[in-house]
């Protein structure tokens, strides 16, 4: 009686540890699974912000490239240019002085000036004509303010103009070829003294109209 339930306890134990030890081993398989479950959940989580910043990438490069808005990038990039452009326009003041007043040239120097000033017409052609006054700036606005009212018609238009009342020296540039275009404009020179005809405007020389051996 006694070696059965020796035998008896030694099967409870057996059982026991047994039980024990499978109640660690599946411990052990649910903390296996669980980490497991976790990192896959990180590695899934990972992998959608990866394709999320990918797909945000390729969204705004095709926004890029569509031609609506490729248009109002051009449009922008225009629109600032004009403003540029605008604002480093010449005035009519500054286009005298570099058309018509310089301090010392010789006929020969004609060609030379008029390119280098980048004189031409409207149109953007050869220039027939164009009279240098050998004179200063500050010579030419006394003009604008102690010459002589004169008027001329131009367009059919009787205009007021200055007329200068001392002489100037002036070289009168006349192109070689009529036919010639730029960068090609030769021009031959003529000294003389003249008075000068000018336009003005608040006191500003703006234009030359011409000039008079009176």
């Amino acid at each position: 009686m006694y070696h059965y339930e020796l035998k008896l306890s030694c099967e409870v134990a057996h059982l026991s540890v047994s039980e024990a030890a499978c109640h660690r081993g599946r411990q052990v398989q649910r903390s296996t699974w669980s980490l497991r479950k976790r990192n896959q959940t990180r590695c899934m989580r990972s992998s959608l912000h990866r394709r999320h910043d990918q797909t945000k990438t390729t969204t705004a490069a095709a926004l890029l490239q569509t031609p609506k808005e490729i248009m109002r990038i051009q449009f922008a990039l225009l629109l600032l240019l004009s403003v540029l452009c605008i604002a480093a326009a010449e005035n009519d003041q500054d286009k005298f002085i570099r058309q018509h007043v310089i301090d010392e040239m010789e006929e020969g120097d004609c060609t030379t000036e008029i390119n280098r000033r980048n004189i031409k017409n409207k149109a953007g052609k050869c220039k027939e004509i164009n009279t240098f006054i050998l004179s200063t700036k500050s010579a030419i606005m006394a003009v604008c303010m102690k010459g002589e009212p004169y008027e001329v018609i131009v367009n059919k238009i009787l205009t007021s103009m200055t007329k200068s009342t001392t002489k100037f020296s002036i070289i009168e540039c006349k192109l070689k070829d009529q036919k010639a275009s730029p960068p090609k404009c030769q021009y031959v020179g003529t000294r003389g003294q003249r008075s000068i005809i000018i336009k003005c405007d608040k006191g500003h020389p703006v234009h030359y109209q011409g000039d008079s051996r009176l």
